[in-house]
Parts: C-alpha cells; sequence; structure tokens
C-alpha cells in the first residue's frame, strides 16, 4: 500500500471533530459552538459507507479552500477538493481530539491528534493510522465557519524501505574506489520525453547514493517526477572483478523487469547502457553522467531503436545537494 493511500483518510477526517476542550481567548462561546457545530453530522456523513463528499465538503470548506496533504501539491477551491475526497478508501471509525481552539475577529484555528481507521485496497485488515491536523478558518458573511487553509500528516514515521548503508572499504581496490564519484546526495532537473514523439516534461529528481555494509558496492535511491508522473527507483551500482565490469541493477515503481546495466567509467564520465521498450520496440538507452565534479555536472538521455540513430530524450543537470 502507498504511504498516499494511508494518508489521504485523514484531510476531511481532521475537520469533523466530537471532543472538545475549552478554547483560547479572542473567540466567544458561540463561536466555538459554530464551529464545532459540524463535527458530528460531518464524522457521521463520512462513515456512512457512501459519504456524499460534495455535500460534506461544501458543509466544511470555503470557495477558496487549499488543502496542503503531506507529499502532494496543493489543492485549490471546492471542485478540486471534491475530487481529492473522492477518491477515499471507505472509513470505519474516526477518533478525534481537539488541542486547541483560538482566535480573534473573522479567523481561527484548530489543532487536533486524530486516529482514524480505514479499509486500504490489499490490506488483509482495517489500518489504523494516527495523526494530527491544523485548520484555519474564517468567518463568512451569513455567519458561518468554513475552513480556508488545512495541514496534517502522520504522527508515525512511514513504513518505507530502510537501505543500510556504510562507508567505503579501507582496503577497497582501485576499481571499486571509483564508485566514490556518485557517492552523495543529488538534484537532477532538465527536460525528458517518454518517447521521440512525445512533448518534454520536466525532471526533478533527487538521487542519494551511499556505500553498503562492506564498502564495496554503492547503493541509491531516486525519486521524484520524470514528465510530471511520479519516479521512485531503488539499486546499486558495483564492480565485478571476474569480468573486470561496472554494472547496475534497479528496480523502479513503473513496474516492469527489474533493470540490469553496464557502465562504463572514464574521467568526468558515466555511461549506463541497458536494454529498454521504446514505442514498444525493443531499444538500447544511454543514461550518460557528463563533466563530473564534486559539485555537479551534466545528463544525457538517449535511446537507438533496432541499431539506429541515437535519439536525445532528456537532458539536464545535476548538482550537489544537502
Amino acid at each position: 500500500m502507498k504511504r498516499a493511500t494511508a494518508l489521504v483518510v485523514v484531510g476531511i477526517a481532521c475537520a469533523a471533530l466530537s471532543a472538545c476542550q475549552p478554547g483560547g481567548v479572542g473567540l466567544t462561546e458561540q463561536d466555538k459552538a459554530a464551529i464545532r457545530s459540524v463535527d458530528e453530522p460531518v464524522r457521521q456523513g463520512m462513515i456512512t459507507g457512501k459519504p456524499d463528499w460534495s455535500t460534506l465538503v461544501a458543509m466544511l470548506y470555503a470557495p477558496d479552500i487549499e488543502l496542503l496533504p503531506p507529499g502532494e501539491p496543493t489543492i485549490k477551491g471546492l471542485d478540486a477538493a471534491r475530487a481529492y475526497y473522492s477518491g477515499w478508501p471507505l472509513v470505519k471509525d474516526f477518533t478525534p481530539v481537539e488541542v486547541r481552539l483560538d482566535g480573534a475577529g473573522r479567523f481561527a484555528y484548530r489543532q487536533v491528534a486524530y486516529s482514524v481507521t480505514f479499509d486500504a485496497p490489499g490490506a488483509p485488515a482495517p489500518v489504523v493510522r494516527r495523526g494530527k491536523d491544523i485548520v484555519v478558518l474564517r468567518k463568512e458573511a451569513d455567519g458561518t465557519w468554513k475552513i480556508v487553509a488545512e495541514i496534517w500528516n502522520d504522527a508515525e514515521p512511514p513504513a518505507e524501505i530502510a537501505v543500510p548503508t556504510a562507508f567505503e572499504a579501507p582496503d577497497a581496490s582501485a576499481e571499486v574506489r571509483k564508485l566514490r564519484d556518485i557517492v552523495g546526495r543529488w538534484k537532477l532537473v532538465g527536460t525528458w520525453k517518454t518517447d521521440p514523439a512525445a512533448a518534454a516534461g520536466p525532471v526533478d529528481l533527487t538521487l542519494t547514493c551511499d556505500w553498503f555494509p562492506g564498502g564495496r558496492q554503492v547503493v541509491y535511491q531516486l525519486d521524484g517526477t520524470i514528465a510530471g508522473e511520479a519516479h521512485d527507483e531503488l539499486g546499486a551500482y558495483f564492480y565485478d572483478p571476474k569480468t573486470r565490469a561496472y554494472g547496475e541493477y534497479g528496480i523502479s515503481s513503473r513496474g516492469g523487469t527489474p533493470i540490469p546495466g553496464v557502465v562504463t567509467i572514464k574521467p568526468g564520465t558515466w555511461v549506463h547502457a541497458y536494454e529498454v521498450q521504446v514505442s514498444g520496440k525493443p531499444a538500447t538507452a544511454h543514461f550518460t553522467l557528463l563533466d563530473m565534479t564534486a559539485s555537479g555536472g551534466a545528463w544525457t538521455y538517449e535511446v537507438s531503436t533496432g541499431g539506429g540513430p541515437w535519439t536525445v530524450l532528456g537532458e539536464g543537470k545535476y548538482t550537489a545537494a544537502k
């Protein structure tokens, strides 16, 4: 289950509270009561099995609402909010605890802690997530309080793969030591085409490379977006003393067969060669790092179909990142 699926069930839920504590100064008791008046109706509407998201969104949010979910773009406006919540899994239970309610004049803010139980696709049993949420509310002309901004996140660390890392082996061979040029954290930007006929889209990736325990291979994580689509990748670089060649092996969130590659290392240049499919046809791809320095360099991605000419599908820069 993707972490985004686990997080998506808490946004509108955090605006629907049943528990309450005395609020701070600045709001009248009538204001606090009005803010809390939609808590139970919204909560009940969520756990019915067939929520009317259009009605629930309208009860809670102002027309200029901005939702700031973790790890996702900002969602602006009622229509976008309705579309966002329409993809929710079934919420089984929601238990909120109000931490703070305060404000003055036409504006208020509310902080809550929550526990939400939901049916996650593929999970053998309902999933429970705990987290925290803050909403900013505005008193509208008709006297109702509507949320204009909301942000939330989990209180627990994500269930992600932890890749063990270490340091370069003191007795590493000269060939293995060449892998140190890729060790570090790099920011890749530029443009990319999925195939020669496609329009170019932006690249925004982070490449993190570390020595694997033992200090003779380098493991990497690549994440971000390629042409507007999310991309995650795990893999390793290694030197094979039997074949006297460098290799790479990676798996991608885009699926398909794990990709083995051959890496040619020359001073200032790494060329990754592997077999791919372009427009449904077998092709050879080269991902090349150029002008490599401690602060960064350039990169290109090109393909050749059926031994034909090379076509550049991607290019850009990469820089050392903190």
